[in-house]
């Protein structure tokens, strides 16, 4: 970072320290079905204040951690999530938004506790005015780079784990740098490369999955149609909702395609994961336009998330919330007349 940059940087640390100081019990809270940079950020928050302030600060989260590759960054860095269905959310005096935002729709935490503190890389909403302290900053490409700067202007030692917990949030919300990065990624990444344990980060990223991943990854693709370069696949019900973004991430590399839509059912509630590869398609603004009124959603430039509640799990039900997408996503993509086809025979 440059000297204007760190001294800002600084400035904010500093706020978000005040803030806090005084404050016995924190809770940290993760956007639902964390991934790798909402729990990079967690942690190496949690560690930033332990070594600044005295307090107890508590990660917390909701959903499922179902992605192998989560589930080896939580075991391999020793991440301490605690449930926030397991916890007595009174008894702390600040909770911290990381990687969310209120009302975002990938937020569990009740809607009577009000946060004290946002940081997050997503769009702002207008909610995260209303608190304490919010550090928003929607143009760099994770939200571990924001608490990256906060050790470089500080000049915190920082452990081991956390670089290598916050290299891997970079490499994971950025696709290796590739997707919506900033100078701030890459100077956050150069920091932390040196400081990182490579070998875990690798044990993380090839971490083993269950055959019934294939099963799903299969089916992704027999029911894949290709709609003039968007590709649309229901994978059915699923056990944990983090597959569907795996699938997309898949579907999205299919040559020709520009777009990739999946939706699983899970939980009574049918989630919805979009990536794009063209600079002109928001797949924020597109998942909204999908999803609308029907339930919660959000995103960024190439990739985004939404879930829709079903009235029942009739199969009757299921067919017209697919068809109601598609259409919506069709209307949306100006592709009204364009015949789905079928991706394999």
């Amino acid at each position: 970072m440059d000297r204007r940059k760190t001294r800002a940087t600084a400035r904010k640390v500093e706020k978000l320290l005040q803030f806090l100081s005084g404050k016995k019990k924190i809770l940290v809270v993760s956007h639902d079905n964390p991934d790798p940079d909402t729990l990079a950020s967690a942690l190496a928050l949690r560690d930033l204040v332990l070594k600044k302030l005295d307090a107890d600060v508590t990660i917390g989260f909701t959903g499922i951690v179902g992605r192998a590759e989560n589930r080896a960054m939580i075991q391999h860095l020793g991440i301490p999530l605690k449930r926030l269905d397991d916890l007595d959310l009174s008894q702390f005096e600040a909770t911290v938004l990381v990687d969310s935002q209120p009302h975002s729709g990938r937020l569990g935490l009740p809607y009577a506790v009000k946060p004290d503190v946002v940081i997050d890389h997503h769009p702002l909403h207008p909610e995260s005015r209303r608190v304490g302290f919010h550090d928003i900053q929607s143009r760099i490409g994770a939200t571990s780079t924001i608490i990256t700067q906060y050790y470089m202007a500080e000049g915190i030692d920082m452990e081991p784990r956390v670089a290598t917990a916050l290299l891997y949030g970079i490499k994971s919300d950025t696709r290796d740098l590739g997707r919506e990065t900033s100078k701030y990624d890459l100077e956050a990444y150069l920091y932390l490369y040196p400081r990182a344990n490579l070998k875990l980060i690798s044990r993380i990223e090839y971490a083993e999955v269950p055959a019934e991943y294939f099963q799903i990854h299969n089916k992704a693709i027999d029911n894949a149609m290709s709609f003039d370069g968007v590709v649309v696949s229901f994978i059915g019900d699923i056990n944990n909702p983090d597959i569907v973004a795996e699938m997309a991430d898949t579907l999205v590399r299919l040559e020709g395609a520009h777009c990739a839509l999946v939706g699983g059912y899970y939980d009574g509630q049918i989630f919805i994961s979009v990536r794009t590869k063209d600079s002109e398609i928001n797949a924020g603004k597109l998942v909204q336009r999908v999803v609308g009124k029907m339930g919660p959603s959000g995103g960024h430039g190439s990739m985004s998330a939404g879930r829709i509640k079903l009235e029942s799990q009739s199969e009757k039900q299921k067919t017209s919330v697919e068809r109601a997408i598609i259409n919506r996503l069709k209307r949306a993509m100006k592709l009204r007349g364009v015949r789905g086809r079928k991706l394999v025979d």
